[in-house]
């Protein structure tokens, strides 16, 4: 037989597992979201190494085994910028038509006259003489 407070200590426990928003999946963030970071993130890594080489060519290929080395990386570049420009529209569509959490309402506005304490300082800095 269980006493009280073993009875007691397997309802509170049953009631945090079962009240507990970790229990389940929770999908915050979609697909198009996911996808679109990461293809940020490889894509400056990418205009960066490309970025680095095309301005500073620290690799001198010789002429015969890789005659259009400079040519190639500049290629790499610019197919790189149009994938992650194209990111980045795809990324501001889905602003527009994604969840509450991707949506473009729920990002940050100093502006927004309903957090007078932000309002108010962002407007005395910005009228500041």
């Amino acid at each position: 037989m269980e006493t009280e407070d073993e009875l007691w200590h397997w309802q509170l426990k049953k009631r945090v597992y079962k009240d507990c928003p970790a229990r389940g999946f929770v999908y915050v963030w979609e697909g198009p979201v996911r996808i679109t970071h990461w293809v940020n993130v490889i894509s400056i890594i990418i205009l960066i190494l490309t970025g680095l080489y095309i301005h500073y060519p620290f690799v001198r290929p010789n002429p015969v085994d890789a005659p259009y080395m400079m040519g190639t990386t500049r290629y790499i570049h610019y197919v790189t910028g149009i994938i992650f420009a194209a990111s980045i529209m795809v990324r501001i569509w889905w602003a527009f038509v994604g969840n509450k959490y991707a949506h473009i309402k729920t990002f940050y506005n100093p502006f927004n006259k309903k957090r007078p304490c932000i309002y108010h300082l962002i407007s005395e800095i910005l009228l500041l003489p």
